[in-house]
């Protein structure tokens, strides 16, 4: 989630992680109408992109995630936040 509501959707996505046993569609969805209940600035129309096992190969799998979690860490000018 990008822009004014993507905390509130990342807080409610970490909760829900954490504390059910929800799958990661189901968690994403339920995170992003929190945060569109939230915050006057996000709406509550979701896509949600699945990517399924045929879209990956299982060696590159788990460094896709490393990726995305490493650059989600990184502000607009590529350093790391501390």
């Amino acid at each position: 989630a990008i822009g004014s509501g993507g905390n509130y959707a990342y807080a409610a996505a970490n909760a829900l992680f954490n504390h059910t046993d929800m799958d990661a569609e189901a968690i994403v969805r339920e995170a992003l109408r929190i945060a569109s209940s939230i915050c006057v600035y996000t709406n509550d129309n979701i896509s949600v992109e699945k990517l399924g096992a045929e879209d990956t190969d299982a060696g590159s799998a788990g460094g896709a995630a490393s990726k995305a979690t490493a650059d989600a860490g990184k502000d607009s000018g590529g350093e790391a936040n501390e």
